[in-house]
């Protein structure tokens, strides 16, 4: 199923957190003033094998992480609203989105931040950053 979920940061309205999840491979992108201002990779969908081909049609698709940067390949999607939350933290002057899925901390983005913490990310990359989440 494919998701565009918007959460809104209630203390500071000019954030937000856009989860996507298009079926091939789910994100999370930090807006300021509508303006994608940071992202992190999620996890991989069950089309993600497809992606790359049609990546080579349109480049502007985005990707999948590579299987071998996966902690748990068979990491299972979000499958309703309620899977997926949004908390907001304040660190000075960055603000950063928490992201739980089925009420388990998954990764975090901040404003500027390209990319956030995600905590099946095996390597950094450009579309996620290793975290070994500890709760």
């Amino acid at each position: 199923m494919d998701w565009l979920l918007t959460f809104q940061d209630p203390e500071n309205p000019e954030f937000s957190l856009v989860f996507e999840d298009d079926g091939y491979v789910a994100y999370a992108y930090f807006r300021e003033n509508e303006e994608i201002s940071g992202l992190v990779w999620l996890y991989n969908g069950p089309k993600v094998d497809l992606r790359e081909k049609e990546r080579e049609e349109d480049p502007g698709l985005p990707p999948g992480m590579p299987r071998e940067n996966v902690k748990e390949p068979s990491f299972v999607p979000v499958l309703n609203e309620e899977d997926i939350e949004v908390d907001w933290v304040s660190h000075g002057d960055r603000r950063d989105a928490v992201v739980y899925i089925r009420s388990y901390i998954h990764a975090v983005v901040s404003n500027g931040e390209y990319p956030g913490a995600c905590r099946i990310a095996l390597r950094d990359s450009e579309w996620a950053s290793a975290w070994d989440i500890k709760v």
